[in-house]
């Protein structure tokens, strides 16, 4: 299992419209609004890499509100 958090900013005041969208996302376990650099949060886990890469790749950043993302992998201790 796999773990990352990605940090995202969006478009401005489509804070709560991203947020629904991520959270029907499959591997998406926690999405929240954040004040900062980010706008958001997200907590995704995956079995391998290659599905964290197409959860990132090619559901959260088609999301057209998104206009930056930031991935986290999380190390195993």
């Amino acid at each position: 299992m796999i773990r990352a958090y990605i940090l995202g900013k969006v478009n401005p005041n489509s804070e709560r419209k991203v947020l629904d969208k991520l959270k029907k996302i499959s591997g998406v376990k926690s999405a929240n609004i954040t004040f900062g650099s980010y706008d958001l949060v997200v907590r995704v886990e995956a079995t391998d890499e290659i599905k964290l890469k197409n959860i990132v790749i090619d559901e959260i950043r088609k999301i057209p509100e998104i206009t930056k993302t930031l991935t986290l992998i999380v190390q195993k201790v």
